[in-house]
């Protein structure tokens, strides 16, 4: 809400970012952002945390904090006659973008080559030892980095564009490179929002329109899901499926949103021979993860079935195997970050999800296959086959 994004600014921008002319006047206009950015259906945290990306660059005396029509290397860029008409100059070129990852692709460049480290507002080499993680394809990312590792590209600064002093030296960088890049520049966006609004990235990831009970939306995919199941509870219909075809089948239900307060209560109360993780939510996937291998209980995870519809680029594989799939992406980064060496098993698609202009959808193909996958892989194991 309003008086909430206020609140928060006022709590956390200067206490994280310091005492400056910007900062200050950031606070004060807090309102003003606000009103302009919902207005123009953009993200009022996008604002302040563009410009924090930015160091509030140009300045106050420009109204830009944002580097609009700022080049590499330069310090002029657009100027604004008020700092009104500054955050709706921003807004309205962010409008163009369906994404941030969008944005940043154009936003931010990395460079014609691989330039040699030394500048971090030229791309290039600098920047190379943080995006690794962000590939899609890691013999890419492995490329990248043994391209670096030769230092062969040095280049000069004029008018702050970095020119190759011999071309033939250097190694072109490619749209991979521009996609990890704009990645990383995202992954840096998402952590500066959690200091300010005190929101972690996927605290709007998704959108959970039935939260534990049967919606219309689920009729093309789920087996519960019918039009007189609309509006009961997922874990009474699911009940009764399985009762319907096995009577003597004993069904255990929990009619509760899994978290890491209660993940371990049940798998004790359970013992399961096998956990399968179908959770949208990634904080409920990280827990599950997590307890299970702390319990050294098998588990196979499912990762994004969204915005694809080739069930036959399904696979069943390590997590830090996985390629296009965004969701895969976050939960390869957690086990990087929290050090896990464990191998975790997933289901997960290679098809690149579809670019569309609307929220991510599920057909029955792909979501449907990866659960047969699944069930297939756990018997097999079960009975060693």
């Amino acid at each position: 809400s309003r008086s909430e994004f206020i609140s928060l600014m006022e709590k956390n921008l200067i206490a994280k970012q310091g005492s400056t002319e910007a900062t200050n006047l950031f606070v004060k206009k807090a309102g003003t952002i606000y009103d302009i950015a919902t207005k123009n259906n953009v993200n009022p945290e996008l604002v302040v945390v563009r410009a924090i990306a930015e160091g509030f660059t140009p300045g106050v005396r420009s109204n830009n904090f944002w580097g609009l029509a700022v080049y590499n290397g330069q310090n002029s860029g657009a100027v604004y006659s008020s700092f009104s008409e500054g955050v709706l100059a921003f807004v309205n070129n962010v409008s163009q973008y369906n994404t941030i990852v969008d944005m940043m692709s154009k936003y931010a460049y990395i460079g014609k080559y691989w330039y040699n480290a030394g500048s971090n507002s030229l791309g290039g080499c600098q920047y190379a030892k943080y995006m690794y993680e962000f590939y899609d394809n890691e013999s890419r990312a492995r490329e990248v980095e043994k391209i670096c590792a030769k230092n062969a590209c040095p280049y000069t600064i004029s008018n702050g564009t970095a020119t190759a002093v011999n071309h033939s030296k250097c190694t072109p960088t490619n749209d991979e490179d521009q996609l990890a890049y704009a990645r990383f520049q995202a992954s840096n966006m998402a952590k500066i929002r959690t200091s300010i609004f005190e929101l972690e990235p996927y605290d709007c990831s998704s959108v959970e329109t039935d939260i534990g009970n049967v919606d219309i939306s689920n009729i093309n995919r789920q087996l519960i899901a019918f039009n007189d199941s609309v509006g009961r509870k997922k874990t009474d219909v699911c009940e009764e499926v399985i009762k319907n075809i096995n009577p003597e089948c004993e069904v255990v239900k929990y009619d509760i949103f899994l978290d890491k307060d209660n993940i371990i209560k049940i798998l004790d109360d359970n013992n399961p021979d096998y956990v399968i993780d179908a959770c949208d939510s990634v904080k409920t996937k990280q827990a599950l993860i997590k307890a299970c291998l702390y319990k050294k209980i098998k588990i196979i995870s499912c990762m994004g079935t969204g915005n694809k519809l080739n069930p036959l680029d399904l696979e069943i594989t390590d997590i830090r195997k996985t390629v296009n799939d965004p969701l895969a992406r976050v939960m390869r980064k957690w086990v990087k970050d929290n050090r896990i060496n464990d191998k975790i098993m997933v289901v997960s698609s290679k098809e690149k999800p579809l670019k569309k202009d609307r929220v991510i959808a599920s057909m029955c193909f792909v979501p449907n296959a990866a659960g047969i996958l699944i069930a297939n892989y756990i018997i097999k194991d079960i009975i060693k086959i």
